[in-house]
């Protein structure tokens, strides 16, 4: 009977030796971030922004000018139509057809660029505020940090979205990291 009482007795002390240190810690806490928002409001988000805009407008501006060169084009073809003998039309419109199809392709061709491009620019930008909201969680104690909507929350008490806190850590990071490479 002794014997199981100094095992029970040692078991219980040993219990409340591991356990209340874990009793004692800082309550875990738990939050949320707007990834796309952080990334809207991010200065890297913006400048990817900026970039992809930039892009964009230039590869408009060119298929404007190749899209109104088509339009006098087929202005031209129709103003000589009756001037034209049979196979000086046939070779005007298939230049005319191969110059669009051309456009064609070159606006898909833009499209694909500026998706890829978009694409990489989010997926490291999300990749660097990923390993800040780690860190952040670790430092702070929180359990978990969801990203809100991919997470399936339906609701979310504004007390707990911690976006504004990790942009300004991510915008001061990028800071830094741009100020040392200069």
């Amino acid at each position: 009977m002794k014997y199981c009482y100094h095992i029970t007795l040692t078991a219980t002390i040993f219990l409340l030796l591991t356990i209340a240190p874990s009793l004692q810690a800082k309550p875990c806490q738990y939050g949320y971030i707007d990834v796309q928002r952080a990334i809207d409001i991010s200065s890297s988000g913006q400048q990817a922004i900026d970039l992809v805009k930039q892009d964009f407008d230039q590869k408009r501006q060119v298929i404007e000018e190749r899209k109104d060169a088509l339009a006098r084009q087929k202005k031209e073809l129709d103003r000589q139509q009756g001037n034209l003998s049979q196979p000086e039309r046939q070779s005007a419109i298939e230049a005319y057809n191969m110059e669009l199809a051309s456009l064609r392709r070159f606006v898909e061709d833009a499209n694909r660029q500026l998706e890829a491009q978009e694409r990489s620019l989010t997926n490291r930008i999300v990749s660097e505020i990923g390993d800040v909201v780690r860190r952040y969680g670790e430092e702070n104690n929180y359990c978990y940090i969801f990203e809100l909507k991919n997470s399936g929350i339906l609701y979310a008490n504004q007390g707990h979205d911690i976006t504004r806190t990790i942009v300004d850590i991510y915008d001061r990071i990028s800071r830094q990291g741009r100020n040392e490479t200069q």
